[in-house]
């Protein structure tokens, strides 16, 4: 069987389990072909293309779900006729181009983060669309280099995303005085750490509601009148953390969004930041 009648064989199997197993089946056989196919951008020429210095073809995905989405390709023809219903055409060439599989991998790794959150596998024929970081982990997995996108990674990036983006405004915690707690509100297992004490975590709420449903809990009853909520904007937030993980030592950071809670260490936090974006110095870019 090839790549196509397994999706076929996918897509019409009616139990959710032995679909799960037959779409595994189908993207492990997709992992382990050597070469695949992407749409090129319309900005690249041929000689780009010969050259292998491309841009990939981005837009939102009409099937499956609304992402930005990269389309890649098991088969030369299949890519070709996308490209010509996409408009991707130069001199009547369709623009495509056959890359390695562990290279556009590594290349949607590094579009995650600037929002490309969806690949469709073989659009208009049988096809697949999943979430970025669904497709990608796998492969990492496939190849047993899973450190190279954890789950961990895949949160952060979607909550940093939310603040870079347009979403709410992320907020920090100020204790009063602010002479005896440093900048911020720090915390361990969600009890208020005294100033002189060790600090363990920093706590980060990504929306302002949040941030005051935990501080009027009733475990938390007493900081009521203690603290300041203070918002941040891209850049502030990421000096934010180089301020308190240096000088302090802070173990951990907490990130609260909604119902969610993200703890990770404050390093690779820092890591990850850096590669999605949250740093520089020109507050104009923020």
């Amino acid at each position: 069987m090839n790549f196509q009648d397994l999706i076929k064989d996918y897509s019409s199997e009616k139990e959710k389990h032995k679909a799960l197993e037959k779409y595994l089946l189908a993207l492990n056989f997709f992992f382990s072909l050597d070469k695949i196919y992407i749409l090129v951008s319309d900005k690249c020429s041929l000689n780009d293309i010969k050259e292998k210095s491309i841009e990939p073809y981005i837009s939102e995905s009409k099937v499956g779900n609304n992402f930005l989405a990269l389309r890649v390709f098991s088969d030369k023809d299949i890519a070709c006729k996308a490209a010509i219903k996409h408009n991707l055409i130069t001199d009547n060439i369709p623009l495509i181009a056959e890359i390695e599989m562990l290279e556009v991998m590594l290349m949607t790794r590094n579009l995650f983060p600037l929002g490309i959150y969806s690949i469709v596998i073989d659009e208009g024929s049988n096809w697949i669309c999943d979430l970025t970081s669904n497709i990608v982990k796998r492969y990492f997995d496939y190849i047993g280099k899973n450190e190279f996108f954890t789950n961990t990674y895949i949160r952060i990036t979607y909550l940093m995303n939310y603040i870079w983006r347009g979403g709410e405004t992320p907020y920090i915690i100020e204790l009063k005085p602010k002479e005896t707690s440093g900048f911020l509100g720090l915390f361990k297992k969600n009890k208020p750490i005294e100033p002189e004490k060790n600090v363990y975590e920093d706590l980060v709420f990504v929306n302002k509601s949040t941030a005051e449903n935990f501080f009027y809990s009733a475990d938390n009853v007493l900081l009521q009148n203690n603290y300041i909520l203070k918002p941040l904007n891209k850049f502030e937030f990421y000096n934010h953390i180089i301020k308190i993980t240096l000088p302090m030592l802070i173990e951990n950071i907490t990130i609260k969004y909604k119902n969610e809670s993200h703890t990770l260490n404050a390093f690779s936090l820092l890591d990850q930041l850096n590669e999605i974006g949250f740093y520089g110095t020109d507050d104009a870019a923020l």
